[in-house]
C-alpha cells in the first residue's frame, strides 16, 4: 500500500500507468540436511530489481506490458518501454 490516506492512494493507483515496486532480488536454496529435514533458505545478492506486475507482498502495475521484473536501471527501463508510449 503507498503510504498516503487511503482515498488518495486509490486515486493515485488508478490513474497512473506504471506503479513500480523496488526489492532486492532474492533466490531460495533448499538443502537436504539429514534426518529426512529439508531447510529452505532466502539468499539475496545485492542487486536491485523493480517489480511492475502486483504480488501479495506489495502494489504494483503497468500498462505497458512490461516483464514482470527488470533491474533498477533507468536505461533498462527505457529499452523495455514501448516505443510509441
Amino acid at each position: 500500500m503507498i503510504k498516503l490516506q487511503a482515498r488518495a492512494s486509490a486515486l493515485l493507483q488508478e490513474h497512473s500507468d506504471v506503479v513500480l515496486f523496488a526489492n532486492y532480488r532474492i533466490s531460495v536454496s533448499k538443502s537436504d540436511v539429514g534426518f529426512n529435514k529439508k531447510v529452505t533458505r532466502a539468499l539475496g545478492s545485492g542487486a536491485r530489481v523493480m517489480h511492475t506486475e502486483e504480488r501479495p507482498a506489495f502494489l504494483a502495475k503497468n500498462r505497458y506490458g512490461l516483464p514482470e521484473t527488470l533491474p533498477l536501471d533507468w536505461s533498462e527501463f527505457l529499452a523495455a518501454m514501448p516505443q510509441s508510449a
